[in-house]
């Protein structure tokens, strides 16, 4: 079983996540607008939360997975704000993909960023790959948007599906050899 190590930046605790966290996660994660652009739907009630955490999250820690850190503020280190994490990607046995979400109250402030920066270290000094990739739905250019001040680079633009609809993804990527 994996125990994910604390990360912190200048704003941010990253930790992992516990079933203690079903209330602060199930805040965001009932909103259709957090939820329009990943790959699950908006979650109707708490135990749609709790049975995420208890058969996604933790089973991740159980096979190894960095998936999920919650992200946490120092000051309110019990309030889950987002979720950020990386599991290994099927067409490529020597890369990551990387996945996260926030609450929508904290959209614009370079959140995600931080919170990515803080486990890319982490990420490449534990895992056996070379790059780390990303890909999100063409109609969500924020998320583009913190792909590109990771340092992502673009790679290709194709058809993909989401939630049972085909639409234009984008793809990225991040060689190890690039980080800063």
């Amino acid at each position: 079983m994996l125990i994910l190590p604390k990360l912190t930046t200048n704003r941010l605790l990253l930790r992992p996540v516990t079933i203690e966290d079903a209330d602060s996660i199930f805040a965001y994660s009932c909103n259709p607008n957090v939820a329009r652009y990943v790959t699950w739907e908006p979650h109707s009630t708490i135990e749609d939360t709790k049975n995420v955490i208890i058969s996604f999250f933790l089973k991740n820690y159980m096979e190894g997975m960095p998936a999920p850190w919650a992200i946490t503020f120092k000051e309110h280190p019990d309030k889950v704000v987002g979720l950020v994490g990386c599991r290994f990607f099927d067409e490529d046995p020597k890369a990551m993909e990387l996945a996260y979400v926030l609450a929508e109250e904290h959209w614009g402030q370079g959140i995600t960023v931080e919170a990515v920066q803080a486990i890319l270290p982490y990420i490449f000094q534990n895992y056996p790959i070379d790059k780390l990739v990303g890909r999100y739905s063409a109609l969500n250019p924020a998320s583009g948007r913190v792909m590109e001040k990771l340092g992502m680079k673009f790679v290709k633009t194709y058809q993909g599906e989401r939630k049972g609809k085909i639409e234009t993804m984008r793809f990225y990527a991040l060689e190890q050899s690039d980080m800063k």
